[in-house]
């Protein structure tokens, strides 16, 4: 008898337990529930951390341009700045955006249009009614309601006439300026699934989560629709690389003195993505700063110990590119009419890197300014090699002529597709195949002409490596790498609004924005089991000052600037000559006002521009 009551006390505790267990687990998961199940899938880039903070650093770097209001990234700056404003005084709302759990997500809304998305848990003890009334401060009335999905959704207009979302949902204040983006949420929460189910990003958040104050990941299929925002229609089809480049990476954000740094990890989550070939590679000693120019703006590097390795996994990723595709037919039909394997004899001369690097030109021409260099094993055997394709294509043909220049030669081979049929889309830039040899290193060109420029700054001994310390830092951290990427971005606005849309070109030519940045760095490296080490550096630093000025007025442009503008003066009045790309010279008088427009047949570049002046 005494065993049964016994055994009914302890079950009865047990029961007790649990039920408390239960509970305090039920009132815990009511108050904070995970903002990470409400990201939407068409996050492009997503912050995690101290928002204030992060917003204050970011302000610190100059990544805001209080002159901007045309941009995506002045309206991100405003919509930071209006939520914190409105919300510095208010505790309620002031401690969740300071929460290290809070997320920040970037993501594409509609045509050239993008927004933010704010997630924070939210204590279930913040009442709905404390939120809207912090949020309208002295307009508590003003608000719009209704529901979606079992939830409560507020709609809100500020004072700066800004109408904002929200909703608090399972514990998780969903907030944005566009209202879509909040039921995007809020759908999404409903699965229960943070990160839509990828185990191993999960892990790898939470991982990278644990050891830092500030996160910030890149979804690269999304990436790629985020930069199309800025860019015109005719570059956006170029970003099919970047949206094949990776699933996802992971970093740990860390702000310094002038230098953002976010070391992590990059992750594959699909065999035709183009990190998952370098599963099989081993990262090479890379020695392309050798025989770059100073002239130099931007480059990007592959570097493995064995490149034929990679090239073959390469192929097999970029296949699905229409641009790869064509150039594959198109040397396969000169293969097939020479009755010669060019691509099987052009890969036995090539050693451990190819790499693509842009030159600094007024006019921003990516075609007339892009080199592709390729590591050969041998100078003699690449020759002897480049000479029989040439031989092959022409047959009976006359041999390519050689142009002696200083102390290189110039040669042409005509084969069109080779290099991106071989090392993917980037390099669909270069289609005419003019070339030099400096150091170990094939040098392609469109243009003979970028080939003298080059060759008159490696003989001058203008090279890379005699720029500053602080540039050589950066390029140093590139040897080791699979992948390496470096932009000089105070070099790049003619580059930018020769890609870019209007409302991006009027930024940049309004601001002096690009020249805030020394330099962005990024690579890849260790890559196994499509999982590998990841960094990029923003270095950031104070543009030159400038000799104070009164400006009179402003004059905008719908066309790309190709050359000048030039003043000129006559009978004490002023000109301001300037050429578009479509060959149109426009004259300007004194005041800003359009005099006339002229269709001319070239560039005015050598011409006597004042005898225009009428």
């Amino acid at each position: 008898m005494n065993r049964v009551v016994a055994s009914s006390i302890i079950s009865i505790f047990i029961i007790a337990l649990l039920a408390v267990g239960y509970y305090y687990f039920s009132v815990y998961k009511e108050k904070f529930s995970n903002p990470e199940e409400a990201l939407p899938p068409s996050a492009a880039l997503i912050i995690k951390g101290n928002i204030n903070s992060i917003y204050t650093e970011l302000d610190k770097q100059g990544i805001w341009n209080q002159l901007d209001t045309l941009s995506l990234i002045g309206d991100i700056r405003k919509e930071f700045e209006i939520l914190l404003q409105n919300t510095a005084d208010q505790s309620e709302i002031a401690d969740l955006l300071e929460s290290s759990q809070t997320l920040v997500s970037l993501q594409v809304t509609g045509a050239e249009k993008a927004d933010l998305l704010f997630l924070m848990p939210s204590p279930k003890d913040i009442s709905i009614t404390t939120m809207r009334k912090t949020l309208l401060g002295e307009q508590p009335d003003e608000y719009r309601q209704r529901s979606f999905s079992g939830k409560e959704i507020y709609e809100i207009n500020f004072s700066q006439g800004w109408q904002f979302t929200f909703s608090v949902s399972n514990g998780v204040f969903i907030g944005s300026f566009t209202s879509g983006l909040v039921e995007d949420a809020i759908r999404q929460q409903e699965t229960g699934k943070a990160f839509w189910g990828n185990k191993n990003l999960v892990n790898l958040f939470s991982s990278v989560s644990a050891s830092a104050q500030s996160v910030v990941a890149i979804n690269y299929p999304q990436l790629s629709s985020l930069f199309s925002v800025s860019l015109n229609s005719d570059f956006s089809d170029k970003l099919h690389e970047l949206s094949v480049w990776a699933g996802w990476s992971v970093h740990a954000l860390t702000f310094e003195k002038k230098q953002i740094t976010a070391k992590g990890f990059i992750l594959s989550n699909d065999s035709m993505q183009i990190i998952s070939g370098f599963n099989n590679c081993h990262g090479g000693v890379s020695e392309i700063v050798k025989v770059l120019s100073q002239n130099t703006i931007a480059y990007q590097t592959y570097s493995f110990s064995d490149e034929c390795s990679w090239i073959g996994e390469n192929r097999k990723k970029m296949s699905e590119n229409e641009y790869v595709r064509q150039a594959e037919k198109n040397i396969s039909k000169t293969e097939k009419d020479a009755g010669y394997p060019i691509r099987e004899k052009f890969k036995k001369i090539i050693d451990t890197e190819v790499a693509l690097a842009l030159s600094g030109n007024p006019s921003g021409n990516l075609d007339n300014n892009t080199l592709a260099f390729i590591k050969v094993k041998s100078k003699k055997d690449a020759l002897q090699i480049m000479s029989q394709i040439d031989k092959a294509i022409k047959k009976n043909g006359k041999p390519a002529a050689v142009e002696q220049f200083k102390n290189h030669e110039i040669r042409l081979m005509d084969v069109d597709g080779l290099l991106p049929a071989l090392f993917g889309n980037s390099f669909s830039v270069i289609r005419k195949n003019y070339f030099t040899i400096q150091n170990n290193f094939l040098v392609f060109a469109n243009k003979p002409s970028l080939l003298r420029k080059y060759i008159e700054d490696v003989e001058g001994g203008l090279l890379v490596t005699q720029l500053p310390e602080t540039m050589q830092a950066e390029l140093k951290k590139a040897e080791h790498n699979m992948y390496a990427l470096l932009i000089r971005p105070e070099q790049c606005t003619p580059v930018w609004q020769s890609v870019s849309n209007e409302v991006t070109r009027k930024m940049l030519s309004r601001s002096n924005y690009l020249e805030r940045f020394s330099s962005f760095y990024y690579s890849v490296s260790n890559v196994q089991n499509s999982e590998g080490n990841c960094t990029f550096i923003i270095t950031t630093q104070n543009p030159e000052p400038k000799q104070k000025v009164t400006k009179l007025w402003t004059s905008f442009s719908d066309t790309t600037l190709l050359n000048g503008p030039f003043m000129f003066s006559r009978d004490k009045e002023i000109f301001i000559l300037y050429q578009d790309d479509a060959m149109i010279l426009h004259c300007l008088d004194q005041n800003g006002n359009n005099r006339w427009t002229l269709q001319l047949d070239s560039s005015v570049i050598g011409k006597n521009l004042s005898g225009y002046i009428r």
